[in-house]
């Protein structure tokens, strides 16, 4: 999975998050809305997380300079 899918997925589950939220007439509904965005989040969080690894080891397998 490339890097702009993973992000841009996550990108879009926030944006869903805040339709839902928003266009929403119930309670239960804005509280899904909430929870959505909030995976959304978590998922950003974790992405971003991966990407700061996958660096670290393309650094350490290039070797001492």
């Amino acid at each position: 999975m490339t890097r702009l899918a993973r992000f841009g997925s996550a990108a879009l589950t926030i944006v869903a998050g805040i339709v839902c939220a928003t266009v929403a007439s119930g309670i239960a509904l804005e509280a899904i809305g909430i929870f959505v965005i909030l995976i959304g989040f978590l998922a950003l969080l974790m992405f971003v997380y991966l990407e700061v690894g996958l660096s670290e080891d393309r650094e350490r397998d290039r070797g001492p300079p």
